[in-house]
């Protein structure tokens, strides 16, 4: 296929010189009449041809797999600034610079590294089952936890599930997730229980899938927990109970829900968001513009109405990236001023939003129910209610 492409551009072309042919290529991109340029340069194809006739660029870069060169296939000059290039590619074998390319080189690569991962990966399992600290027990009352603790292990029981009396299963086959998605707060949950000595992860395979034995991170959605108490099962019911007293609460636990509430809140808004701009094709912004964004919005607005304000300002987005016909990242840019602003002007005026219900592709999590609805006790409010400020 690359053969015969540059067989026909020889002889299409082969009456111009190097210097021709870059002056063809130059106002054609440039955005002359094609009809013109076909007729000066006496180039004998449709017009809407052109372009395929246009030798590839150099890039000055050989292939891993074969040593020739690397080339950028041409594209047309109607060709959306907003789609991707077609990707680099080998002059001579079938190798893409792309992942998972299909060539057999790499595919070869591939496979004998998925023999040394797997060989590698048997004894990081067998490090870990015998950790000296895996058997370790923690001997801690329920009132003795930190509310961030007691939330979040109350969390991670309710959405894995008990499959034996000290263990829970795998995060990802619950049908709810635990934290919001797309956030990397889940991640920061269980350094919570880690850090105290609450839990220990169980020696399963898939949750040290793609790491070495000088790489022993965990894949969190595939680890099933030990839980560290003398009876976990036990632990859990009195905490529970105790959860469901705000009279008998330790001192500081209320102001700690608040703060949990807080980060939850924004938790939701920016994975709402991540979704919104998602799709209409728009990147992210900076994580700091969507950080204080999402900040400001929830000073004066539950995250209903927050849902309803980044909604319609991601719409304004799209409309303005047609309108002044720029890129998605100026586009992206935009929505963060624009959410602001619609922000702002809704508040001075004094104007209600209604605001939205939960979106059906983003599930309500697990620490959502339990810190609402076990701790707080008041459901949906806090879904539609103005986070308290500190």
């Amino acid at each position: 296929m690359k053969q015969d492409s540059l067989i026909q551009t020889k002889s299409a072309l082969a009456h111009l010189d190097a210097r021709s042919q870059q002056n063809l290529i130059e106002r054609y991109y440039a955005g002359e009449k094609v009809a013109d340029l076909i007729r000066e340069f006496r180039v004998d194809c449709l017009p809407g041809k052109l372009w395929r006739l246009f030798p590839p660029e150099a890039t000055g870069r050989v292939c891993p797999a074969c040593g020739a060169a690397l080339i950028q296939p041409r594209t047309t000059r109607s060709w959306s600034k907003w789609q991707k290039k077609p990707f680099i590619c080998c002059s001579i074998c079938e190798h893409e610079e792309k992942p998972n390319c299909a060539c057999k080189n790499c595919v070869g690569f591939r496979q004998c590294w998925a023999e040394v991962m797997a060989y590698d990966e048997q004894d990081v399992i067998a490090d870990n089952r015998d950790s000296p600290w895996r058997d370790r027990e923690t001997n801690i009352e329920p009132s003795h936890l930190t509310v961030e603790s007691a939330v979040t292990i109350l969390s991670l029981v309710r959405s894995s599930g008990w499959i034996g009396e000290r263990e829970v299963g795998e995060l990802r086959k619950s049908a709810i997730p635990m934290t919001p998605q797309q956030i990397d707060m889940y991640g920061k949950c269980i350094d919570t229980l880690l850090s105290s000595h609450l839990v220990v992860p169980g020696a399963s395979s898939e949750a040290f899938r793609h790491h070495n034995r000088y790489d022993s991170e965990w894949y969190l959605s595939a680890v099933k927990w030990i839980l560290l108490m003398p009876n976990p099962q036990k632990f859990i019911h009195q905490l529970e109970v105790l959860a469901a007293s705000p009279m008998d609460w330790p001192d500081g636990w209320y102001e700690g829900l608040m703060s949990i509430w807080r980060q939850l809140a924004k938790a939701e808004c920016l994975e709402f968001c991540y979704h919104c701009l998602s799709e209409r094709n728009l990147p992210r912004p900076t994580d700091v513009a969507l950080s204080v964004l999402i900040d400001n919005l929830l000073r004066n607005y539950s995250v209903s109405q927050c849902y309803q304000l980044i909604w319609s300002s991601a719409a304004d987005a799209t409309d303005f990236m047609v309108r002044k016909a720029t890129t998605s990242q100026h586009a992206a840019n935009y929505f963060v001023g624009a959410c602001q602003r619609k922000a702002d002007r809704v508040h001075a005026a004094g104007w209600v939003i209604k605001g939205f219900r939960r979106n059906y592709h983003l599930a309500r999590s697990q620490v959502s129910y339990v810190l609402h609805d076990v701790f707080l006790r008041h459901g949906d409010a806090g879904f539609t209610s103005t986070v308290p400020t500190p």
